[in-house]
């Protein structure tokens, strides 16, 4: 299927997720600068790496887009991640330590997939610095979002890129502040005199140097999120409140699927994985769950009971969320 037409059951799991991420997940979700995000056509957005997969799903929610990822091409080496990946729209990225085979052939044909999403005006997100690293600062960025975006120059495909920057008060537990901001489209409109080389590496610096400013420092993260913070006060009693109900049924209910989350988590190192662990584990394997449950309640009572039990499972696994959000940070 066409990159830039998304499945059906791509769209029923983007629905879930973006509900998941946005209502359970996050505490605070804000996004600026949305009016720079053209509606349609050839549309990439160059992006800083903090924090692992919610990048991913933090850019993918700020707008109607819908972008085509990459991400490292070892990961879809199986079979079966690579029809996974794919059905997520996330096509294979390849680096210098894959070898030299990939770069000569498999590269150019990811490229060749991109270039052929944008041409058909659709958007794309590369995260420039390459990998992830809970950082406050913008690290050299690669020059593949450069290539692509010169390709289409050159075929006289108008081209939008979009610096966008996506931040987090915590990198590591449940319920973080979330920011996403889109700035304004970098000129990539250079004279025509000038090498490929020289410029590609005035879009690198380009976007370094606008990717830079966009970014908060520590201070300014922790001074937003006091004043975000500030937006639940009133509610926050009644969540903690809650709380005392809520979480135990919640610990109960979701036991198994917890405790994998935990385990998985206490045991890496890096502070951006754990997030994409909980958000991996929880995430996914709570819907598979719950709907275990409900046909295991219809199987022994009646399928009404099995249908209300269905029903209700995504309000009540949102207040729980929203009561432990509540308990955990001040």
């Amino acid at each position: 299927m066409p990159m830039n037409k998304p499945s059906f059951g791509y769209q029923i799991l983007y629905g879930y997720v973006k509900w998941m991420y946005r209502k359970c997940y996050c505490r605070h979700y804000e996004v600026h600068g949305l009016e720079n995000v053209p509606k349609e056509g050839a549309t990439l957005f160059v992006t800083n790496h903090q924090n692992n997969l919610p990048d991913a799903l933090s850019i993918l929610f700020a707008s109607s887009r819908k972008p085509v990822f990459v991400a490292r091409a070892d990961f879809f080496n199986h079979p079966t991640a690579n029809k996974l990946l794919r059905f997520l729209r996330i096509l294979p990225m390849y680096r210098a330590d894959h070898g030299k085979t990939a770069i000569k052939e498999n590269l150019p044909a990811t490229m060749k997939e991109l270039h052929n999403h944008l041409r058909d005006g659709g958007a794309c997100v590369i995260m420039g610095e390459g990998s992830s690293a809970p950082e406050r600062s913008i690290r050299p960025l690669k020059k593949s979002w450069a290539r692509l975006a010169n390709s289409l120059k050159e075929d006289g495909i108008p081209i939008c890129v979009i610096p966008a920057v996506m931040e987090y008060n915590d990198w590591q537990d449940w319920g973080p502040d979330v920011s996403v901001t889109f700035g304004e489209p970098l000129d990539i409109n250079y004279t025509s005199d000038l090498k490929e080389g020289q410029q590609l590496r005035l879009m690198k610096d380009a976007a370094e140097e606008r990717l830079s400013k966009m970014v908060r420092n520590d201070g300014e993260i922790e001074a937003w999120s006091r004043k975000v913070g500030g937006k639940y006060s009133g509610s926050r009693w009644t969540w903690k409140a809650l709380s005392l109900a809520l979480l135990p049924l919640a610990y109960l209910y979701l036991a198994p699927i917890l405790l994998l989350a935990k385990s998985k988590v206490k045991n890496h190192s890096r502070l951006d994985f754990k997030s994409t662990l909980e958000l991996g584990f929880i995430g996914l394997g709570t819907p598979l769950w719950v709907i275990f449950m409900c046909v295991l309640v219809a199987l022994i009572w009646t399928w009404k009971y099995g249908l209300l039990a269905l029903i209700a499972s995504p309000v009540f696994l949102w207040a729980a969320c929203r009561s432990y959000i509540a308990k955990t940070r001040e």
